[in-house]
């Protein structure tokens, strides 16, 4: 399932500070330490690579792809993603 391709994805990035991912069908989050501004940093970055992401709080990352997203487009995004750490 797409899901578990995210969750596989993500757990092995080599995110700055440790992070506590979620993934509920293709509703995905990355809580980081709560006093923590890595997110809202980290969504800075995406979305200025092109990567539509949102960190309404300073320390989640959330990622909200379509449910129909192919795995390439999926690939692509969590490249740029990576890229962005």
């Amino acid at each position: 399932a797409q899901g578990d391709y995210f969750r596989a994805r993500l757990g092995g990035m080599p995110f700055a500070e440790r992070g506590a991912i979620r993934v509920t069908g293709l509703a995905i989050g990355i809580e980081f330490a709560e006093e923590s501004d890595y997110a809202a940093k980290l969504a800075d970055r995406c979305r200025d690579a092109g990567l539509l992401v949102s960190a309404d709080e300073d320390n989640l990352l959330t990622l909200f792809p379509a449910l129909t997203v192919e795995r390439e487009v999926a690939r692509q995004g969590l490249d740029i993603l990576e890229r962005c750490l």
